[in-house]
């Protein structure tokens, strides 16, 4: 099943697609009607298609936005169109993509999402490797020290750095948050705040909305709010945790 962020600025259509998608068994988890709403979206939940209309009525065009969204995320893109010259503009969006020409059949809908969630997994899956992977990352002072992923507890935003929490210790990063989130994907990482990403395998327990951490240099644990905006796609992705 594929998450699905749909971008359409003609309401029934819209809902016609979303309708479709979930026939199709996979999950839309937004619609917008513009491409800055999709930027901004894809910034807080990051889907692994998005079917994007090309022609929106907006000053930022769907392939604009595709192309924008597509430098800092791995996502697939359908994008969506009656227009046949309007093609030619989406020669510069890094693959993924394909089209689907309105009105869309939902038999061709159904294969465009399954070649394009094979396609985003098998890319993903090599610019992860594997979880358990070690890394090697810069201090505040240029010195680089390597950890493995799978013992980072938490990290911190601070300004243009970071701080990274592991198993072992603490560390500050010359990056910032964002781009340590980027150029480290791993499965259980999820963005809990504007301040904060956290390993999902590390929490205790969720109290109102609040993250109980288990942490590893302290007996008392780690306690994150989870940001009003974030709550849902983390529930989304996390619904053993909503009470």
């Amino acid at each position: 099943m594929a998450t699905v962020l749909i971008v359409e600025d003609e309401l029934l259509i819209a809902n016609g697609f979303e309708n479709d998608v979930r026939l199709l068994r996979h999950q839309v988890i937004g619609k917008v009607t513009t491409g800055e709403a999709a930027i901004k979206f894809v910034e807080k939940q990051v889907p692994d298609i998005v079917l994007m209309d090309i022609s929106l009525d907006s000053p930022m065009t769907g392939i604009e936005a595709a192309q924008q969204i597509r430098k800092n995320y791995t996502i697939g893109t359908i994008y969506l169109t009656s227009l046949k010259n309007a093609l030619e503009d989406t020669s510069q969006t890094p693959p993924p993509y394909s089209f689907l020409d309105k009105p869309v059949d939902r038999r061709k809908l159904k294969i465009a999402l399954l070649t394009m969630e094979n396609q985003v997994h098998e890319i993903r899956k090599l610019q992860a490797g594997d979880d358990s992977r070690k890394i090697s990352l810069p201090d505040v002072k240029g010195v680089r020290f390597e950890l493995h992923l799978n013992d980072v507890v938490y990290v911190k935003a601070n300004r243009s750095q970071c701080m990274v929490f592991t198993t072992k210790g603490q560390s500050f990063l010359s990056m910032t948050l964002k781009d340590f989130i980027k150029k480290y994907p791993h499965s259980n990482f999820v963005r809990v705040h504007k301040s904060y990403m956290v390993n999902a395998s590390k929490i205790r327990g969720v109290i109102s909305h609040k993250i109980h951490i288990k942490d590893f240099l302290e007996e008392k644990g780690t306690v994150i709010r989870i940001g009003l905006s974030y709550q849902e796609p983390f529930y989304k992705r996390f619904p053993h945790f909503r009470r």
